[in-house]
């Protein structure tokens, strides 16, 4: 039997491999990976939440879920410090879902720290435009872990602290 074309796999088309009887494995992520975002809960109510590769809302609303499972034993408000330094650019609709949990989210966060990397302009202002849509003045974008560290620092206790310093290394 002749191969078609287009091979179905793991819900997408792709297509075969050019040199006829070599596989080429291929991994087809069908939600967000570990790798590309999640969030924890390690120490005390510091969430940490990262962000590398986020293209559809799903893959947003599946990292939202992490957070939520991560926090859901908690019973007062929490500190996020959100880690986007792997990120390049937000698609537009994943920044309208990044909006409504910025405005739905506030009474349950006491402050959240988003941190970009320095290399990336126009995420800097999606993110700047969501956090000022938001009108929380909880939220802060950071472009230093210095910056994250003295926003949240005076939030946090010194378990919390120092967890908080381990995770902002962890990415460099």
């Amino acid at each position: 039997m002749a191969p078609s074309f287009f091979a179905r796999r793991a819900s997408s088309w792709l297509p075969p491999s050019r040199f006829p009887g070599v596989v080429i494995p291929v991994t087809i992520p069908t939600s967000a990976s570990r790798a590309s975002c999640g969030a924890r809960l390690v120490v005390g109510r510091l969430a940490e939440l990262w962000l590398s590769d986020i293209a559809t809302e799903l893959g947003w609303n599946e990292c939202l879920a992490q957070l939520h499972r991560a926090t859901a034993g908690l019973t007062g408000r929490i500190v996020v410090c959100a880690d986007y330094r792997a990120l390049i650019l937000l698609n537009p609709t994943v920044a309208d879902a990044l909006l409504v949990w910025l405005k739905q989210v506030s009474p349950r966060v006491e402050r959240t720290a988003v941190l970009l990397p320095k290399n990336a302009p126009t995420l800097r202002l999606q993110v700047d435009r969501l956090v000022r849509e938001a009108r929380d003045p909880n939220h802060r974008i950071c472009a230093e872990a210095a910056e994250v560290d003295a926003w949240l620092g005076p939030h946090l206790n010194e378990k919390e602290r120092a967890r908080l310093a381990q995770f902002l290394t962890s990415a460099d």
